[in-house]
């Protein structure tokens, strides 16, 4: 079973491209909000692994 980082490359790209549609739609705030969650998230994956995998 792949680890939980291995798709993260992927969700970049899609979460990219939502970011791009919804600035081009106007909504620079949800925009902003999205960025955030995209900026997080992977940072959470991340240590969350890495922690997991310390035991």
């Amino acid at each position: 079973m792949p680890g939980p980082l291995v798709f993260l490359d992927t969700a970049g790209i899609w979460a990219t491209a939502v970011i791009g549609i919804v600035v081009g739609m106007g909504r620079e705030a949800d925009a902003l909000l999205a960025t955030v969650i995209v900026l997080i998230i992977p940072a959470l994956l991340y240590r969350w692994a890495s922690h997991r995998a310390a035991y």
